[in-house]
């Protein structure tokens, strides 16, 4: 009787608390959302503040791009957009979400950049080597990484269509604030949306052996968690 009695007691002290919880983020996305409306209204009359997230493509000096990787990785980040716009409405805030350029053909727009090695020399600590060899590409088309967020898909991968194998040795991190950031991403050929429903097996070194589907949903779902930490975010429940 008594161990009932403590754990209704229980209960009902965890359910009275993720009330207040909710409610103080309720109050909390009203009182952000207002501030968040002002700094849109101020930026929508001035084209100059229209802010996006820049995408870079990064490979080697001994590898061409991955095949399709314009269309692949533009799907990866509408998808990733998408999914912000959902969760910020979800949140209180509106479809609030990241900015993504557009080429004249409709794609998105994706600097290209090739490393000054070959691949054997890069790494998954070669993450700053790798940024500051994009640097000049982005400031010749007038982007500063010191104000901007940057996103780097690494060609850094390798997947073998024959044995179903996949492993990589790209860098797989990010971190800015809301003035600036990077994120570090991997790319190749499996990398899609279209895979994400795809129940055919592989081999991931990292991840063992698992459904081409899981590896996307892994991999695609860290665009948006690395990006998250490129916008300044830290880690859940921090």
């Amino acid at each position: 009787m008594l161990r009932s009695l403590l754990l209704c007691l229980l209960l009902g002290s965890c359910a009275s608390h993720s009330y207040a919880h909710e409610l103080m983020i309720a109050e909390q996305s009203v009182a952000a959302q207002k501030i968040l409306d002002a700094f849109h209204s101020e930026a929508n009359n001035n084209a100059g503040e229209k802010r996006f997230t820049h995408l870079v493509y990064w490979t080697p000096a001994d590898r061409e791009p991955a095949a399709e990787y314009r269309s692949r990785l533009g799907r990866v980040m509408r998808h990733v957009q998408s999914f912000f716009a959902a969760e910020m409405e979800r949140n209180g805030f509106g479809p609030r979400t990241i900015g993504l350029q557009q080429d004249s053909d409709g794609q998105l727009k994706i600097h290209v950049v090739t490393g000054e090695a070959g691949m054997e020399d890069y790494a998954k600590s070669s993450g700053s080597r790798i940024k500051q060899e994009c640097l000049p590409t982005l400031r010749a088309a007038g982007i500063d990484p010191k104000t901007e967020t940057i996103v780097i898909f690494c060609n850094l991968g390798f997947w073998d269509e024959t044995t179903r194998e996949m492993s990589h040795k790209s860098p797989y991190y990010a971190g800015g604030n809301q003035v600036s950031g990077t994120a570090w991403q991997l790319d190749e050929p499996i990398s899609d949306t279209n895979n994400l429903t795809d129940t055919a097996m592989m081999q991931d070194a990292e991840y063992g052996h698992i459904s081409v589907g899981k590896h996307n949903s892994i991999f695609i779902g860290g665009v948006a968690h690395e990006l998250g930490h490129a916008l300044g975010l830290p880690h859940d429940k921090q």
